[in-house]
């Protein structure tokens, strides 16, 4: 008898589940209020963590993995979820320019010498280079690039290994580096290349299958796309086996010597971004009234092609993501979705907000004074 109703009640509660997980995914409004009252995911920003810092221009932010990092006075200083600080490192930056994946963060010098790996808490690495820093990459393995100019060329690329040993440099005599992107697997490393020697601009993505570079250099370089004149690489970025592309005018995925266009940027697309693990996004707002308006956030797969959709009856101020998060600012709140497309954390009654900085656990909302912390 105890076990009949015990298998019932088992029924029952699983019944139950489903029709509430089938009312939540499918009903707006309960959504919103599940969010709220039982998940508790709205919060007011005066009961965030905060740090308070300077409120000079000179100041560095970011997040990465648990932590926040500020960069300032030639210190590092790296605080967690509670806004409690859990190291200081010393370090020559005037300028900070960050990089991070996963638990690694790599900061350099803007247009300096100084390169520093940073790994959870704890320094690496650090280099100091002969010309001027302009652009770095970190991947998940802590495999480094760095592109340098300021030489005899016009760009030098440069690779190294999690230890800080260099694996490789590659020198290009006329054109530029924009970006660069290491694979995870530390295959690949890609960039950007642009011409603009003549009346057009002309932008290239190159890849460098590493193990060959040493062997076999007359190899090593695997891969060039071309794109239509004047139509510029913006950013590059490995997803998985994934080389997907943003450029001014649509996204594409970069594979097995194919040039395969994943989304066409439209007029009415006010955002879109690549820098999500797996995925990319396109913001479409749009007009309901003379005064209000709403937004639908798209969230692509590049493996399976599918689409994650999120909705807002707000106007985006700015939008901001990371590995696994997007960061909504609509002026007087902030949403933190998924790339599921579900709401993570809302903040309420902010205003006067400066930047989002966002890392795979934790976020810091940056104002003139201070930095809330969020745990995401």
């Amino acid at each position: 008898m105890k076990k009949r109703i015990a298998i019932v009640l088992i029924i029952l509660i699983t019944i139950l589940a489903i029709v509430t997980i089938g009312i939540y995914i499918g009903n707006k409004d309960v959504r919103k209020w599940i969010d709220k009252n039982i998940m508790k995911k709205e919060i007011e920003e005066q009961n965030l963590p905060t740090l308070e810092i300077d409120s000079n221009d000179d100041i560095g932010i970011h997040a990465y993995g648990k932590y926040i990092a500020i960069v300032q006075d030639n210190k590092l200083k790296i605080y967690n979820d509670k806004a409690d600080k859990v190291n200081e490192i010393n370090m020559q930056i005037t300028n900070a320019l960050f990089c991070n994946k996963g638990n690694y963060l790599l900061i350099a010098d803007k247009d300096g010498q100084n390169l520093y790996l940073i790994y959870n808490e704890t320094l690496q690495w650090k280099k100091t280079l002969e010309g001027n820093i302009t652009k770095i990459e970190v991947n998940e393995s802590g495999a480094v690039g760095v592109s340098i100019s300021g030489t005899t060329y016009k760009s030098v690329i440069i690779m190294y290994d999690i230890t800080g040993t260099e694996c490789f440099r590659r020198y290009l005599s006329t054109n530029t580096a924009t970006d660069l992107s290491i694979s995870g697997n530390n295959k690949y490393l890609s960039f950007v290349e642009i011409s603009t020697s003549g009346t057009l601009i002309s932008s290239m993505v190159k890849t460098i299958q590493i193990d060959k570079v040493e062997k076999q250099p007359e190899e090593s370089m695997v891969n060039q796309f071309e794109f239509e004149q004047n139509e510029l690489v913006m950013k590059i970025k490995y997803s998985g086996e994934n080389l997907i592309a943003l450029t001014d005018i649509a996204v594409y995925n970069l594979k097995d010597n194919e040039k395969q266009e994943l989304y066409k940027i439209e007029n009415e697309t006010n955002f879109v971004d690549i820098n999500l693990n797996n995925s990319f996004y396109y913001l479409k707002e749009e007009a309901t009234s003379l005064l209000n308006s709403k937004y639908n956030l798209a969230i692509v797969n590049v493996n399976n092609k599918k689409s994650s959709a999120y909705e807002g009856n707000n106007s985006v101020k700015n939008i901001y993501c990371s590995e696994k998060t997007i960061g909504i600012n609509l002026g007087n709140e902030i949403q933190f979705i998924n790339t599921s497309g579900w709401l993570v954390k809302e903040i309420l009654y902010v205003k006067n907000i400066k930047n989002i900085v966002i890392g795979n656990s934790v976020a810091g909302i940056i104002y003139k004074d201070r930095v809330d912390i969020v745990k995401i």
